[in-house]
């Protein structure tokens, strides 16, 4: 009767537009209505509707979720879960994050220094003394390697006390956004305080100077005294003698991102493969996204008509693969829910990731299958959510409307006067 719909939303305005024909031969046949009957039959109506509706709505989020992780297994381009990259250390000191579609490869990393950021500390002076500063206004030079300088400028008062003068120059060497970060440690025990100034960056092109212009507070605060040197990251790759600015490097054309944790004198094996993890983590949501259909399905196979024939169909999709299925390490249950042997198929993966994929995602595998199944029921779920079970006394009593017009909306209007369903459905 119903030949399309394009969104379950609708159901119900949809069902009601396809029993808009029989309203004049029913009204004709059975002008009068058992008031009985139809009472008891709105009341069943109500219940089901409360059930359909909720069935509805959880079979549209079923639904997207299958078509969701099936489209992440099927994606033939750099986003497909297939081409997932990884990089396994044996050795901590060096950690990396490849991007999807990165090239299989292996280095040797042998790390001999860090990088290390400059950072100078000043002295200790007595929180509450005074007169430590020039009052006025003080202007310090900020020197990064040969051609960037900078002036930063701010007042000391004369009430102001040493740690107070402290933090003015700390704000402004923060607010001047020049490469350093600036602040003021203080103990409340001993009543001392000094400022520290780190670069954000380390390496040697990171290095910098600060000096007196107006006034005397970098040198009575000491905060020229480097209390660290800047330094270049050294190390080996492939047998080949480096140096970077930072501990990031990037391998493999960009697409490997590589961190130096710290310095270490064996060599450190970096081997570029494909995430079996992330692999295995998205075909696992398919099959719980499979699962929860089915679930969803049998749960409501007694009172919704087509419940139990969605999950005969989409069952029917991993019956016809089961054995190749079980040999990656996904099996089906008796109840033909789905449970994955983790290890079986991360070493399925591991050892060969084609067969794996020609089974997930190849054509006619369970992803482009299920992804088809998904659309078909979005497409068309009238087929998978019928009346079921409802007892009809009359089969020709039909809905009717006191006004006696607007057919098309009888029962949104006047739930209370009768039927929806009768034989001519």
């Amino acid at each position: 009767m119903i030949s399309r719909i394009y969104n379950m939303n609708y159901y119900f305005n949809a069902y009601m537009k396809a029993s808009n024909f029989t309203k004049s031969k029913s009204m004709i046949e059975n002008p009068f209505i058992n008031t009985n009957n139809a009472l008891k039959q709105q009341g069943l109506f109500s219940l089901y509707k409360t059930s359909l509706s909720s069935y509805l709505k959880e079979l549209n989020k079923s639904t997207s979720s299958i078509k969701s992780s099936a489209a992440s297994l099927l994606d033939k381009g750099i986003n497909s879960s297939f081409n997932k990259m990884t990089v396994a250390s044996d050795n901590s000191s060096v950690f990396g994050i490849a991007s999807n579609n990165a090239d299989n490869a292996s280095y040797t990393v042998n790390i001999n220094n860090l990088a290390k950021s400059q950072k100078n500390t000043g002295v200790s002076m007595h929180s509450l003394g005074k007169d430590s500063f020039t009052t006025g206004l003080n202007t310090i030079s900020i020197k990064f390697g040969e051609n960037k300088t900078k002036n930063v400028s701010f007042m000391i008062s004369d009430n102001d006390y040493n740690k107070k003068g402290l933090e003015k120059m700390a704000t402004a060497i923060n607010g001047a956004d020049f490469g350093l970060s600036a602040s003021v440690i203080s103990n409340s025990k001993t009543g001392q305080s000094y400022i520290e100034v780190e670069s954000k960056e380390t390496g040697t092109d990171n290095s910098f100077i600060i000096s007196d212009v107006n006034g005397n507070t970098v040198s009575a605060s000491g905060i020229n005294n480097i209390s660290q040197e800047s330094e270049n990251t050294s190390y080996m790759l492939d047998d080949k003698e480096l140096t970077s600015q930072s501990n990031h490097i990037s391998l493999n054309n960009g697409k490997v991102q590589i961190t130096f944790n710290k310095a270490d004198a064996k060599d450190v094996v970096l081997n570029i493969v494909n995430d079996a993890d992330a692999i295995k983590d998205d075909i696992k949501k398919l099959m719980n996204d499979y699962n929860s259909l089915i679930t969803l399905a049998k749960d409501n196979g007694n009172t919704i008509g087509g419940a139990e024939r969605l999950a005969q169909e989409a069952s029917i999709i991993f019956e016809a693969k089961s054995s190749l299925l079980f040999s990656i390490g996904i099996n089906i249950n008796k109840n033909n829910l789905i449970s994955v042997d983790d290890t079986k198929l991360e070493n399925s993966i591991n050892e060969s990731i084609s067969n794996v994929k020609s089974i997930i995602s190849g054509a006619g595998g369970i992803a482009e299958k299920l992804y088809g199944q998904a659309n078909k029921i979005v497409s068309n779920p009238i087929s998978y959510s019928q009346i079921a079970n409802v007892d009809i006394p009359a089969k020709n009593l039909s809905v009717y409307n006191t006004s006696k017009s607007d057919y098309g909306l009888m029962i949104m209007k006047n739930t209370y006067s009768g039927m929806l369903f009768d034989y001519y459905l």
